[in-house]
């Protein structure tokens, strides 16, 4: 028999699963517009949208953290240029 707690985790890690992969649907079609369009703004949306993606589901250290968010800081300028 499966605890509550058992049950929880595992319903929190489907969860967690479909969360990365309507993601990367979604992130496979704006790279299949990018990909027709070539819109510099289209590409640095892309970017950001993968920056931020890996900030919420991969960061493991302050380091990393430090470094994506640096990214988007980036980006953000980029994106105030334009």
């Amino acid at each position: 028999m499966v605890s509550g707690a058992a049950r929880n985790k595992k319903q929190r890690k489907n969860q967690a699963a479909q969360g990365v992969a309507e993601f990367k649907k979604t992130l496979l079609t704006a790279l299949k517009e990018v990909s027709i369009n070539g819109s510099a703004e289209l590409i640095v949306a892309m970017e950001r949208a993968i920056v931020q993606h890996d900030l919420e589901y991969y960061t493991n250290s302050a380091t990393m953290k430090g470094s994506l968010n640096n990214a988007l800081s980036e980006l953000e300028e980029e994106t105030c240029h334009r």
